[in-house]
């Protein structure tokens, strides 16, 4: 199966190539995709799916597009 991965501001540099059409095996969770990615817990705060934010043991389905959003700090 496939997904649409999007890798917001300082992720990006862990984007692969094929983002946009990226191969997951059925029953992949955000955590196994962050951890396929060397993404750590503490790099990511916000996971969303078609538009809902969802958790790290969250399945992907086929098809979806997924945003992953970093810790963010500003004021």
């Amino acid at each position: 199966m496939t997904i649409r991965l999007k890798l917001e501001s300082t992720l990006a540099r862990h984007a692969p190539e094929n983002a946009s059409c990226y191969p997951v095996e059925p029953g992949t969770t955000v955590a196994g995709l962050m951890a396929r990615l060397e993404l750590r817990d503490d790099q990511v705060m916000l996971a969303i799916m078609n538009g809902q934010s969802i958790g790290h043991k969250t399945v992907l389905a086929d098809g979806c597009t997924l945003s992953l959003l970093p810790h963010i700090c500003g004021g």
